[in-house]
């Protein structure tokens, strides 16, 4: 509302401005008249710097989250050029809020693909008569595509990690201008160790053509080298929804309203994902519980009836495994 009514004030002094001009000065008035049309278009500033005197008077942060779809795209997504935008931080909040919503959403979308191609993949693979997986070349050419997949995923991970260090230097060096002192320079080193474990988590897979018979057993079965069964941690990539729901959870989404309260000067801690999902329990316990429980009764018992079942098909048949 404070936005609006400071456009609405800029925009009517600029076109009565406009009208009360000389003659012959035409290009003076329609240059008033782009730039009021330019500020009623509302908070996508980063295509004209002009406007950021604007908000130099707002309270920090006192506007909703950015409702724009993931189908468009901002310049501030890159990470170059949000660090070296000058645009006043509420904005850069805003705008990085955004960006990492839709990163998680894309990469969420992704895994969501990934592991129905892994189901369509093993079920064409095993023989029900037989009580094997077998070498198809339908079943290759799933796997290169999960593998496709696969490295189209570590790339977002890549991506989301180095925009997530353009945001924190950013903050490092909005610090630094107010004369105090931010600390080390943050840079991709400090976020090393959950990139690694996430790239490991991601990067489970059965590659094509890796199933090839390498040694036989004494009873007489010849063991794959890469089981098609080792596909079942493709079904780790869930954990990427947890941070869907984070961004999503109105006490994430306006954590920097809560911040310029004094919330972290009185003692508050970071508000993350863990505080998030506390948020939406409280708000929905049964269907959280009931989620969890079946979401995750339903994919353990389908992983291991996959691992088992070419083994010890009687005992470890779907239903016995949810049992």
């Amino acid at each position: 509302d404070v936005y609006k009514r400071q456009v609405s004030t800029q925009s009517t002094g600029i076109s009565t401005n406009a009208r009360m001009g000389k003659g012959g000065k035409g290009g003076a008035t329609g240059a008033a008249a782009a730039q009021a049309a330019s500020l009623r278009r509302g908070p996508s500033l980063f295509s004209d710097p002009s406007l950021v005197s604007i908000h130099d008077d707002l309270t920090p942060h006192t506007w909703e989250p950015i409702n724009r779809s993931f189908f468009k795209s901002s310049p501030l997504e890159n990470s170059a050029v949000f660090l070296l935008s000058e645009l006043p931080m509420p904005i850069l909040h805003m705008e990085y809020d955004w960006a990492i919503k839709k990163k998680n959403v894309r990469m969420a979308v992704w895994a969501t693909i990934s592991i129905i191609t892994l189901i369509i993949e093993l079920e064409l693979a095993f023989n029900r008569d037989k009580l094997v997986y077998e070498k198809r070349d339908v079943c290759e050419g799933l796997k290169a595509l999960l593998s496709f997949q696969t490295v189209m995923m570590l790339y977002y991970l890549y991506d989301m990690y180095d925009y997530m260090v353009a945001g924190a230097k950013k903050e490092w060096y909005h610090i630094l201008y107010q004369g105090e002192n931010p600390g080390p320079s943050p840079s991709f080193k400090h976020h090393m160790i959950p990139f690694i474990v996430e790239f490991v988590f991601i990067a489970l897979h059965a590659p094509a053509y890796f199933d090839f018979r390498y040694w036989k057993e004494g009873s007489g079965h010849v063991k794959p080298f890469v089981s098609d069964k080792l596909g079942v941690f493709v079904f780790l990539r869930v954990y990427l929804f947890v941070r869907v729901i984070r961004d999503y959870t109105p006490v994430f989404s306006r954590r920097r309203m809560i911040y310029d309260n004094a919330h972290k000067a009185e003692g508050g801690k970071e508000i993350r994902w863990l505080t998030a999902l506390k948020q939406v329990y409280m708000a929905h316990t049964t269907l959280v519980i009931g989620v969890l429980a079946i979401g995750s009764i339903a994919m353990l018992a389908y992983m291991i009836h996959v691992a088992e079942r070419d083994w010890q098909p009687e005992q470890f048949g779907y239903k016995n495994c949810v049992w």
